[in-house]
């Protein structure tokens, strides 16, 4: 929505909440991806913030997370393509190394999704949800001894449900 004023004998344009950054676009798509069960609108702005800056690590990631809820096994696959690009982009990105991990999670791939979890932790190794997601992934390998401690070290960082977790296994 634009409004209009004259000031000085110039005619002025003032946007009002209309995008202007890449990071706008993500946000409001953000915002979008939460409401609209299609995510066409959504996924349509993260097109629109990599128009504007084809570098945006938060548009790749968006576009993966849009996608990696999808039943579809090419669609997961296309999210996984979508966080490497942002990986590529900056390696250093810890969420799309979480995201990713949870795809590979998703697609029982559970080495894959440990490393993936290993990575994001390396860069936020205080993240109470990297530490609950990689716990789950342990406990479906079959590797519980792993998995409770990092439910316990989730814990430690304030993720409630592992602390739950933690206090029925009681160890």
């Amino acid at each position: 929505m634009k409004n209009l004023f004259i000031a000085f004998g110039f005619l002025f344009f003032i946007s009002c909440a209309s995008p202007q950054s890449a990071i706008d676009y993500c946000h409001l798509a953000d915002k979008q991806a939460a409401k609209d069960k299609s995510k066409t609108e959504a996924k349509a702005n993260y097109l629109k913030a990599l128009q504007i800056d084809s570098s945006s690590v938060e548009a790749y990631d968006g576009l993966g997370r849009l996608l990696m809820s999808s039943p579809d096994m090419n669609e997961l696959k296309m999210a996984n393509d979508y966080f490497d690009k942002a990986l590529k982009i900056n390696p250093k990105y810890s969420p799309a190394w979480y995201h990713k991990g949870m795809t590979y999670a998703r697609e029982v791939k559970f080495n894959d999704a440990i490393a993936a979890y290993d990575n994001a932790l390396h860069l936020e190794p205080g993240n109470a949800d990297y530490f609950y997601a990689r716990a789950v992934v342990y406990i479906n390998s079959g590797n519980t001894q792993k998995g409770y401690e990092d439910f316990r070290r989730s814990c430690e960082f304030g993720n409630l449900n592992a602390c739950r977790i933690v206090r029925a296994v009681g160890k």
